[in-house]
């Protein structure tokens, strides 16, 4: 996977109206032989990857989710779709932003945000009306969406993001990051290194002051569960390794030192996922430094080993994997996964819906394999299905004249 390459160097159109793609957090050219096909795939991949780890961890069980990042090391899809979207970012922004300047790129990512926005809330309220219709035979539903004091208040208060319902974080984490991400863009093009000072600083801070946050609402201690200040800097790494060809960076010998330490890395993330009693190697460390580690698990504010340890598998899979012109991004085979992140923002939405309509059942028969792999697939299924159909929907666009400003 080449991240440094571009999209040719036709002129590209990136205005709200004509952007065909619906992506999470980027905004794609409409031509089609321009895409980057191997991100939507490995998007795709994140997406379906994080809707079946919560509907299996909502059953109770571990088929599918046993092989996937949550159950093999340190990260998860969520650092996966963060940093992907970074990088598209990158790989549009940059070009845009020499091309057409600050104000273009940003009043298209300030369009994105808006979408996103209400994307959120249509599939908020959603969620609010599945939990007022079958709340009363799900144990899940009663204890993810509190509706004991009415609808109202949640709604309301899902105008301000405050009301953020399981599994729909992510998007109002969007909705913030978008405005600030072609700041972060607009530097790093100009003054990388204070850009980079900017981003680690405030990951850093958020990672060592509690008051760096956004409240979930203006009383009590709840923050966000993808705190902006924090996940931030995911987002930016992606933005860098779009600047990257890590097949040809460095030296021989650096490039087989990357590979070795990632290697590393994600062994002994699988050794300790993996192990049932304590780890010898952590014994010679002080209790500090195993304490530290030992809450690798919190994701509110990313934990630096599960960074580095998502660093390690991304860096693997760029080396690893075949380039943007090989054939299996446009096979048959690839095209339903692709096809699912090319429209992930609506995908992933309407994957969270159907997930909710799925606790009753899930709730009834918990701790059964079978009906939770039957739920997991058609949720996957029905997501690939809704692809498609925003495809359809949007294909029209495709033959109309497309401005090049």
């Amino acid at each position: 996977m080449n991240l440094s390459s571009t999209y040719p160097s036709q002129k590209l159109s990136l205005t709200p109206s004509e952007d065909p793609n619906g992506d999470i957090g980027v905004a794609h050219p409409p031509q089609v032989g321009t895409r980057r096909l191997e991100l939507d795939f490995l998007r795709g991949v994140a997406l379906l990857v994080v809707l079946v780890d919560h509907i299996e961890a909502r059953g109770g069980v571990k088929l599918i989710s046993a092989w996937t990042p949550i159950s093999l090391g340190f990260s998860d899809g969520a650092e996966a779709f963060v940093f992907l979207s970074g990088v598209v970012f990158g790989l549009v922004g940059f070009r845009r932003l020499e091309r057409n300047g600050f104000l273009f790129v940003q009043k298209s990512a300030l369009w994105r945000a808006l979408l996103i926005y209400v994307t959120f809330l249509f599939a908020t309220w959603a969620v609010l009306l599945v939990a007022m219709l079958f709340g009363a035979s799900s144990a899940s539903l009663t204890r993810l969406i509190d509706l004991g004091d009415g609808v109202l208040l949640p709604w309301l208060w899902s105008f301000t993001l405050c009301f953020q319902p399981y599994c729909l974080e992510i998007l109002a984490f969007y909705v913030v990051l978008m405005p600030f991400a072609t700041v972060l863009l607009w530097l790093y093009d100009r003054y990388w290194q204070l850009a980079c000072l900017l981003s680690l600083g405030a990951y850093m801070a958020a990672r060592n002051f509690n008051w760096v946050e956004l409240p979930r609402f203006p009383w009590g201690d709840r923050e966000w569960y993808f705190n902006p200040f924090a996940w931030q800097f995911v987002f930016f790494l992606g933005l860098v390794a779009s600047r990257i060809d890590f097949k040809t960076a460095g030296s021989r010998l650096a490039r087989f030192l990357a590979i070795i330490f990632a290697i590393a890395v994600l062994a002994w993330g699988l050794r300790v996922q993996w192990s049932t009693s304590p780890l010898p190697e952590l014994e010679f460390l002080g209790e500090g430094i195993q304490e530290w580690l030992g809450d690798w698990r919190e994701k509110t504010r990313p934990h630096p080993l599960r960074i580095v340890h998502f660093l390690c598998l991304a860096y693997l899979l760029a080396i690893l994997l075949p380039g943007p012109t090989a054939k299996f991004w446009k096979s048959v085979w690839a095209a339903p996964i692709v096809k699912a992140g090319q429209h992930s923002l609506q995908v992933y939405a309407l994957g969270v819906v159907a997930m909710y309509l799925c606790f009753p059942l899930l709730d009834a028969f918990r701790g059964n394999s079978e009906l939770v792999l039957f739920v997991a697939m058609d949720c996957c299924l029905v997501s690939i299905g809704f692809a498609y159909f925003v495809a359809w929907i949007k294909s029209p666009r495709r033959i109309m004249p497309q401005s090049t400003i």
